[in-house]
Formats: C-alpha cells, sequence, structure tokens
C-alpha cells in the first residue's frame, strides 16, 4: 500500500492588506486531502501539484513549491504546523486546524493527564495519539480534523473535533481510500465516482443540507462529530470518542450554588475559553458583532476582560426590517470599539455569491444565510486571517422553548391545524407581525402531520414524499429517530440538544465553516470548548429559560455585567436577508431557467409535476414558496456545476 497526502488552499480570496501570524493558532487553512491504496501508486510531485491545482481551481495553490517526496509513492506538503513524520519514517500525521502553539497544546494536555510533547502542533497531537489512543481527543481546545498514517502497519486513522467545526470526506473505494477535509476538493479530484445518493437527497430537500454520515454522493461520507475512523488496507471501523448527547442524562448539582455564584463559574469559563484562543500580544484581532447577546458577550469579554483592541464586523442591510447595524452600533460605542465596519449587502454581489455556493459546498446549498455568510466573510479576509465568532450559545442555552410547539402537536387534532394556520398567516399579513420570514413559512409550521417535521427548514411531510415520490416519515431521519427514542432527557433539555446537534451542528456550523475556509479565514469559536459545552448543558433548565419562551437566561445575566440590557436587547435579525429586496427579475429568469420541465426530467430525481405547481406558484407571486423553490435552485445550480 501507498500513501499520497498533502496539505493545501485554494487561493480564491481578495488581496490581503496584511496577514497576522496567530502565534497560537499555528498555520491556518492547510486543508488535508490523502489517497491510500492502489490509487497512490505511481504519483510524484508533479502529479499532487496538478491535483490540488485541479481540486481548487486556482492557478495558485499555496504550499505546493514545498511539496515533497518522501518516499516511493508518499507525498506531503510541508507548510507551517500542519503536518509530521516520525524520525524513522513511521508516522506521518496531517491537520487541518485551528490549535493553540505546540507549547501551550503540550501544556494543556499535560493539565488533563495527558503527557505529550513536540516542536509543532502535529507532532505533539501524534505524540499524544501514540501515548494515549483516543482518549485525549475531547480535550483538545479548538477544531480539527486530523489524519495519522502507519506506514509500517499500512493503517489510517482519521478524526474531527467533538463539535463539527472542521469536517473530513471519506470515499471507501475498491482499490483504495481517499480523505479531505474539503470536499470540493475531492469531489474536484476525479477519484471518486460523482453518483446522487438517496440518503444525501432527502437530507437535502428536508433540511436544506445534508448531515453526516451521508453526502450529496452515494461513495463520500462525511464522518460525523466526535468520531474516528480506522482503516487497516481491508476495511474501515467507525467509532465515537465523544457524545454530545450522552447515553444517560444528569443535570448537574448545584445545591448550594447561589445564582451569583454560578455567574461568576460561567464567567471564569467563557472568559477562558476566548483567552485560550488569543493570538500573540499585539496581533489585530477581528470578531463579528451583530448587536445581539452571544457576539455582544464575546466582544465584552475581549475589551472589558482582556483588554484588546477588537475590529468588529457587522452585517448591513438597505432594507431595515433585517439590518443589524444600528443595535450594533449601540453595542461597540458602549464597549469602546472604534473600529466597526458595517458591511452592506449589494444586489450584485449577492448574486454572485448566490452562483458561487456550489463551488464552495461542493454539494447543494439551501441555507440562504450563506449567501450574507460568504459577503462578511470576505469583508474580513481582506485584513484578518481569523476571526472570533459567536456560534453556540443558540444550541447550548437553547433560544427558543420549543416545548409550546411539542404540545401544540401533542394536543390540537389533525383537521383543527389547517384553520389555526390560516388565520395566524392573516393576522400576520394583516398587522405585518413578521411572524414568517424569507427562510420560514409560520402558516407551513402550523400544520404538519407531526411535531418533528417543526424542525425541519424546507419540505417536510406530504409536500417532501411528493417531490420526491415516495412515501417519507420522520423517523427516516436520525433527529426524529432521536426525539422518538429518548424519552429519558427532560422535554426541554431534549429538544433544545436536538436542535443543536441536528440543526446547528450538522447545519449551521457546516454553512459558515465552508465558507470560511474557502475566504481563507481561520472562524474561532470560544463557545464550543467542552469544559464550557459540559457546564452550560447541565445546568437544570431553569438557568436556561425562564419566562416569554426565550432562552439564554444565564447568558443573558452574564451580559449585563458588562453592557446595560438597554443598549443589546431588541429583536435579534439574523444573518437573515430577503432576496426579492432585489429586483424580482434577476429571481424569476433563475427560477424559470433552472426549474424548468425539461431540465426536472432531465435530473430523474424529483417529481415533475410538483415542481411544476411550485414553480408557478412562485411566478404568480406567492413568495411564501420562496424557500422551497430556493431549495430545487440549489439543487439544480450544484448539478449543472459538478454532474453536467
Amino acid at each position: 500500500m501507498e500513501l499520497t497526502a498533502c496539505t493545501a488552499t485554494a487561493n480564491l480570496v481578495p488581496d490581503r492588506k496584511c496577514s497576522p501570524d496567530y502565534e497560537n493558532q499555528g498555520s491556518i487553512m492547510g486543508r488535508i486531502t490523502g489517497l491510500i491504496g492502489h490509487l497512490a501508486e505511481g504519483y510524484k510531485e508533479e502529479d499532487l501539484t496538478r491535483f490540488l491545482a485541479r481540486c481548487h481551481r486556482s492557478e495558485v495553490v499555496a504550499g505546493v513549491s514545498d511539496t515533497a517526496i518522501l518516499g516511493p509513492g508518499y507525498g506531503l506538503s510541508v507548510r507551517g504546523e500542519d503536518h509530521f513524520r516520525s524520525p524513522d519514517g513511521r508516522y506521518i500525521c496531517l491537520l487541518d486546524a485551528s490549535l493553540a502553539s505546540a507549547e501551550v497544546l503540550a501544556g494543556h494536555l499535560g493539565s488533563q493527564g495527558f503527557a505529550a510533547s513536540g516542536g509543532t502542533r502535529a507532532e505533539v497531537f501524534t505524540d499524544a495519539f501514540l501515548r494515549h489512543g483516543v482518549s485525549f481527543l475531547k480535550h483538545l481546545k479548538g477544531s480539527f480534523a486530523a489524519a495519522v498514517f502507519d506506514t509500517q502497519e499500512q493503517s489510517l486513522f482519521l478524526a474531527v473535533d467533538p463539535y463539527g467545526l472542521k469536517r473530513l470526506y471519506i470515499a471507501d473505494l475498491p482499490d483504495g481510500l481517499v480523505f479531505s477535509s474539503d470536499l470540493t476538493g475531492l469531489a474536484r479530484s476525479g477519484w471518486a465516482p460523482l453518483t446522487i445518493g438517496d440518503h444525501g437527497v432527502r437530507e437535502y430537500f428536508s433540511l436544506g443540507f445534508i448531515s453526516p454520515p451521508w453526502t450529496i454522493y452515494r461513495d463520500i461520507m462525511s464522518l460525523p462529530v466526535g468520531e474516528y475512523l480506522t482503516w487497516n488496507g481491508k476495511e474501515t471501523t467507525r467509532q465515537t470518542y465523544h457524545k454530545v448527547i450522552g447515553d444517560g442524562w444528569q443535570f448537574r448539582d448545584v445545591a448550594g450554588w447561589s445564582e451569583q455564584d454560578l455567574l461568576d463559574k460561567l464567567e471564569n469559563l467563557v472568559v477562558e475559553a476566548v483567552a485560550s484562543r488569543l493570538p500573540a500580544d499585539g496581533t489585530p484581532i477581528a470578531a463579528y458583532l451583530s448587536g445581539g447577546q452571544d457576539t455582544g458577550l464575546l466582544n465584552a469579554v475581549l475589551r472589558r476582560r482582556l483588554g484588546r483592541q477588537v475590529t468588529a464586523f457587522t452585517l448591513g442591510c438597505r432594507n431595515s426590517r433585517h439590518d443589524e447595524v444600528p443595535r450594533a452600533r449601540r453595542v461597540a460605542m458602549s464597549l469602546g470599539i472604534d473600529d466597526h465596519r458595517c458591511v452592506y449587502l449589494e444586489e450584485d454581489e449577492c448574486f454572485a455569491a448566490l452562483d458561487e455556493l456550489p463551488d464552495l459546498y461542493a454539494q447543494p446549498m439551501a441555507d440562504i444565510s450563506a449567501i450574507p455568510n460568504l459577503v462578511i466573510t470576505r469583508a474580513v479576509a481582506r485584513d484578518f486571517t481569523a476571526v472570533f465568532a459567536g456560534d453556540g450559545p443558540d444550541g447550548l442555552y437553547g433560544n427558543w422553548d420549543l416545548r409550546p410547539w411539542y404540545y401544540y402537536y401533542r394536543l390540537v387534532p389533525t383537521w383543527l391545524r389547517r384553520p389555526i394556520a390560516q388565520a395566524v398567516d392573516w393576522t400576520d399579513r394583516s398587522l405585518g407581525l413578521g411572524l414568517s420570514s424569507p427562510t420560514r413559512c409560520v402558516s407551513d409550521l402550523l400544520q404538519q402531520e407531526e411535531f418533528s417535521w417543526v424542525l425541519h427548514k424546507k419540505f417536510t411531510g406530504r409536500r417532501l414524499s411528493e417531490l420526491l415520490g415516495r412515501p417519507i416519515e420522520a423517523t427516516e431521519f436520525e433527529l426524529g429517530r432521536y426525539l422518538r427514542d429518548r424519552p429519558d432527557i427532560p422535554l426541554y433539555e431534549r429538544l433544545r440538544m436536538g436542535f443543536a446537534k441536528y440543526f446547528i451542528m450538522h447545519g449551521v456550523l457546516l454553512k459558515a465553516g465552508a465558507v470560511h475556509d474557502a475566504m481563507q479565514v481561520q472562524q474561532v469559536c470560544p463557545y464550543y470548548d467542552r469544559e464550557l459545552v459540559d457546564f452550560v448543558c447541565t445546568l437544570p433548565t431553569r438557568y436556561k429559560t425562564r419566562g416569554r419562551g426565550y432562552g439564554k437566561y444565564l447568558h443573558t445575566k452574564l451580559l449585563e455585567r458588562f453592557a446595560p440590557s438597554r443598549v443589546w436587547r431588541g429583536r435579534k435579525q439574523g444573518f437573515i436577508f430577503d432576496i426579492h429586496d432585489f429586483d424580482r427579475r434577476r429571481m424569476n429568469d433563475l427560477v424559470e431557467r433552472y426549474l424548468a420541465p425539461d431540465r426536472i426530467r432531465e435530473t430523474g430525481v424529483l417529481n415533475g409535476e410538483s415542481v411544476r405547481h411550485l414553480r408557478e406558484e412562485y411566478l404568480g407571486g406567492a413568495l411564501e414558496r420562496a424557500p422551497l423553490v430556493m431549495t430545487i435552485l440549489g439543487f439544480e445550480l450544484w448539478r449543472e456545476r459538478f454532474l453536467d
């Protein structure tokens, strides 16, 4: 058996004015790719160079000039701390990671009882793996996708972080195995067949994204969060090293703890999580600032507890309904953030971003918020190679109390749901309440067959069955089975953790991660610190939600220590924008072209009559069908780019 492996970065970002060296994070954006078995036979340096350029659609691929052939069939890109080869040549380690520097990483692992040493992060990782197996993985601070190849035993070890901040895609083929932390690179390599898979289609059209272990491709899998895979030359084995949702449920014992004690503990954990991910003193720091609680607290800790200068980035929209700038400006002024950059969505840029999405994900993506994500990340990339992000608390605490929805479906009979939905929809339209949004139709939410469909963002129940031409039950999805099979978890916690794992970790982090990778910007997510996650998730429910159906109670109380509530309270807009604020003719042209009957028949995946009906409704002015139409459009844009 032979191995060819590489770390590579596509040159897809605008010219930077500066590229700070994030000491504690080491080199960034070193995506890893490897092939093992007969696939690798005969590969030389020039083959590897051509492969990287083809995969990433770039004339200049960073790191290729440093490629070294280390032995028959072995290729490795030498770049920063992204790789390590043991002195005896036996072990090769590749990392695509946002981890501490080697010294800090070794010290942290040592404090957790895992002795490890080395001059680079990859060497420390390899040493820890050889000494302790997989037990140290959940103690790593930061995100990672890792590969360790044993050239003597001809065995491979692959792992991803516990929360889905990094991904690994794997094709186990008859003549070898291919892996990459970049699905675009793997899909364009030519090594894995690009056949549409049934699981991926079902996931995409219902959720708007594809949850691991599936991808849109039948022969390419995505390694699930908190799992590792081993390959012994004949077969692969997947196992779990960290469960986001454990086998049993037990609340933290807070007897004798006052609310102030818990706030002090939470503050220490948040501050430590942020501080441990900071670059060296003097290095410029970028952070997102939406004006909401999560990025508000993050920026408050950076400025007021850690005393760092921050460049804050806020997404703005010309439509005041979706504009986050006014409240973000109040928060920035309150925290003393002088460099506050507001990035506004413009029509041409948004439609250009829509066209780029298939290349960024290499599979369909229907979450329209990927467009503003791409716009603001590209702005960050002009001056920074890393940005602090506020992802996490929505799932850790539960941003909304979903129990009323659950009981609605338990108590309201099916025949009554339609008239209730019609009444709510009429009230929403008449009074302009904004209950529906560009990504959510409240009328549809109120008339599902059962509760779990409420957590699906696109086609659900009867509509999904009609579109795909076969009956589909909610329990065909891992989320539906989880809600059914875990009555041992208290209801609020069961719904919260289902939302956290199956929507945020599988979907939101996938969406944001691919965008930041493509722009060569490391997304730093301190709220996904294991000690912080474990503390928050096991708090009694009363510290997560209290009154008015909104969550994040203790999180909110902590923010009040840094900024008065009048500064940041108000309706959070989120990365939501309505593409129909622009010239509708551009969207109509796309829909007429990509949802044309002949094209849908050619696909052979969707029910043509169902698509035709949606197309006619939308073009006739039914904008509430936009989320479903955009889902089909996303599929066809991807298919044209990768399969046609």
